[in-house]
């Protein structure tokens, strides 16, 4: 129990902590093993408490241990405990790797169910590793835990697991002993999902590791986690082939798991045959599909995006109605599911991005959610579908959704618009072609900002405010004629106070953006000089300066102002990253 609550625990010293006790518990072991061989039959003699010996659960613990505290060491441990594990387990069994140093008949090194509890910690520990080459060492580990082969000449390598990491493959085929086995143990489901989340953990962690082999290719890993699913498909799958709902409690979570890591690395062609296959085996409609299917959508839509000539566009859109078309043949109750909803909407929005048509798709599947499903989400995809799209009458359908939100907020407040519904009504506005788009931002900049500070998002806000800025910047350049408090110049400003007092402070695009938009504002130069200057001190203050400015400043502000502000300016510790003083 002791061992098992550090085990579990996040505390970092967790693992020294449990090793504490099971070699606590080794040692006593071995003293009173060494006084039983001493004086077996000493009147006095210490009796050997079997019931003290560390068992192979407190070893799986250690090692677990050490799994879970995501620590550099964690697989070097594990392997160097499961050594040590044996080497307990044969000393009780008075089993020894050589057989002419025993009396008894030759040793056959099939691996017992303790060491394979143990062996299965191990496996976990690679599966949570953070080297790169995680999944293939796991497999390797499988591998000599369970041959295929069972006329192998070799013992499993588990039996020498420290050689596993100092010598190649070739110096082990020379150190191990040729002996005659006959092991016929197949891997359990739980060892290949070990190995399985092995390679895509090493897949997530590819990107993060700098010291990865540049010839590693991250689809590769994915594609041996589908490879050893396969195999433990085929060696298990058998006597749950006419079970569907317990084929899918055995098997899903690991074809989700694959299924999701390969439409992460864009391979969703592999992850749909994947999802034909499950389907083939499992009821429909059952929950892991969800995952699945809402995986492959996102791939979709990602691989949309970034899909630029017009014959890509169109296959990627093929193969979106493809996955779409079958969801709804095969599990009917899909679309009800919220996650599904959205990757679907987004999905079919983003195919539908710069069309003259409406988003029919889009709006086919809002009309289909029952009204009492509808969700502030479902009208911000519907929303994002139009935005994206070229009709002309695509930001009079927007107000119009945001109109409909608002009156039906007063009754639910689970359809009131949010910030992600403003931001894509303001993104739509300042990218529109009317020379007063700028004010309409600011229209909606303060329905934004009536949401209040603790409904709002700082990643958000930063967008918007650099919106807005920049489209007041363009109809400023544009030579839109607008005078007093409605000038290109005096939106900006509001739009750049009314953030400030909220606590967002620009980056030093929307700080160039800003000055450079009050300085073409103006009507004679030198008139908001001082206005000027007191933006680009705050902007000093905060560290967000930038070569450009220098340059902006230069061409909208008087010389001698400009001059006389930067030999005064106060720069002493406050000046940018990316300015220094000479």
């Amino acid at each position: 129990l002791v061992v098992n609550g550090w085990a579990e625990s996040n505390l970092k010293d967790s693992p020294i902590r449990a090793e504490y006790w099971l070699q606590h518990l080794l040692q006593i072991h071995r003293q009173r093993s060494a006084a039983s061989l001493e004086e077996p039959n000493a009147p006095n003699a210490v009796t050997y408490y079997y019931d003290l010996t560390p068992d192979a659960e407190l070893f799986a613990l250690v090692i677990r241990a050490w799994a879970n505290s995501n620590s550099r060491e964690a697989t070097e441990k594990a392997q160097v405990w499961f050594q040590s594990w044996l080497d307990l387990e044969q000393q009780q069994q008075n089993v020894f790797l050589d057989p002419s140093k025993s009396s008894a008949a030759p040793f056959t090194p099939a691996i017992s169910e303790n060491s394979q509890l143990v062996s299965l910690e191990v496996l976990r520990s690679w599966s949570r590793g953070s080297r790169v080459d995680a999944g293939e060492l796991a497999e390797r580990w499988l591998r000599k835990t369970y041959p295929r082969n069972t006329n192998s000449a070799r013992p499993p390598l588990t039996l020498f697991p420290l050689f596993f990491e100092q010598h190649n493959e070739k110096d082990t085929e020379d150190v191990i002993p040729s002996l005659e086995i006959d092991l016929t143990a197949q891997p359990s489901i739980k060892a290949y999902s070990y190995v399985i989340d092995a390679y895509i953990h090493a897949q997530k962690r590819f990107k993060f590791n700098v010291k990865a082999p540049i010839a590693v290719n991250p689809k590769d890993l994915i594609i041996s986690a589908e490879r050893i699913l396969m195999e433990m498909m085929r060696v298990h799958s058998s006597a749950l082939r006419n079970d569907k709902e317990k084929f899918h409690d055995v098997f899903s979570a690991s074809f989700i798991n694959v299924i999701s890591a390969l439409c992460r690395v864009d391979l969703v062609e592999r992850a749909e045959a994947l999802v034909i296959r499950l389907e083939k085996y499992c009821l429909p409609n059952q929950e892991g599909f969800v995952t699945a299917y809402n995986a492959m959508l996102q791939c979709c839509q990602r691989n949309l995006f970034v899909s630029s000539g017009v014959r890509e566009r169109n296959f990627c859109t093929q193969r979106l109605n493809r996955i779409y078309n079958r969801m709804i043949q095969q599990h009917d109750l899909l679309p009800l599911f919220p996650a599904i909803r959205f990757s679907a909407m987004h999905a079919f929005g983003e195919a539908n991005r710069n069309s003259n048509s409406a988003p029919m798709k889009v709006i086919h599947i809002f009309q289909s959610i029952p009204r009492d499903k509808i969700c502030t989400a479902d009208y911000n995809a519907l929303i994002n579908s139009w935005r994206l799209s070229s009709t002309s009458s695509a930001l009079s359908e927007m107000e119009t959704l945001i109109q409909k939100m608002k009156a039906e907020g007063e009754f639910c407040e689970a359809l009131r618009p949010n910030s992600e519904t403003y931001v894509a009504i303001i993104l739509a506005v300042t990218n529109s072609v009317s020379p007063k788009s700028y004010i309409d931002s600011e229209f909606w900049l303060n329905e934004f900002l009536c949401l209040g500070k603790s409904r709002i998002g700082d990643a958000e806000s930063l967008l918007i405010l650099a919106t807005i800025i920049h489209c007041c910047l363009r109809c400023s350049a544009a030579a839109v004629s607008s005078s007093g408090k409605d000038s290109p110049g005096n939106v900006a400003l509001r739009a750049y106070e009314k953030m400030k007092g909220i606590g967002i402070t620009p980056d030093y695009q929307t700080y160039i953006d800003l000055v450079t938009c009050i300085g073409s504002a103006q009507k004679k130069q030198g008139e908001s000089d001082e206005l000027i200057l007191r933006i680009v001190q705050v902007c000093i203050d905060e560290g967000k300066m930038h070569p450009n400015m220098i340059d902006q400043l230069q061409k909208i502000i008087l010389s001698h102002n400009f001059h006389n502000f930067f030999d005064q300016a106060q720069v002493t510790g406050a000046w940018s990253r990316n300015i220094y003083k000479k």
